[in-house]
Formats: C-alpha cells, structure tokens, sequence
C-alpha cells in the first residue's frame, strides 16, 4: 500500500470544491440508498442505530452542530 494513503481515514475539503453535478449525483444516490434500506426488512431499524450511533460519536468528538 502506498504510504502517503496508508492509515487515511478522512479527507479534507468544504463543500465549494465540489462540483455542482457532482453534488446532484450524491443526493440522488444516497437517496436511493435510503429508499432501499427502508425496503427491506428492519431498514428502518438498522437506520435508527446507525443515526443513534452516528449521534453518539458526533457528541463524544464535540463537533459543533451535533444533533442531540
């Protein structure tokens, strides 16, 4: 594996440096995405958590704008 990649596991860039149709394109997908989670049995549930856990960590990093 490369070094310079090796142990990345975030990536840093504001919203500005995304195209436009780039943006439309991952709304679309993870609206998908969503959809067919929720299609399928316990969906919602497995959402709930991941929201919930998601919360969690936000919180735990004091990240402005955590949800409560």
């Amino acid at each position: 594996m490369d070094k310079v990649h090796e142990g990345v596991s975030e990536l840093k860039f504001s919203p500005q440096d995304i195209p436009d149709h780039a943006v439309k394109i991952a709304a679309l997908a993870a609206v998908e995405l969503t959809e067919s989670i929720l299609r399928r049995p316990g969906g919602r549930e497995m959402l709930d958590r991941e929201t919930e856990r998601r919360r969690l960590r936000q919180r735990e990093r004091g990240e402005k704008d955590a949800p409560k």
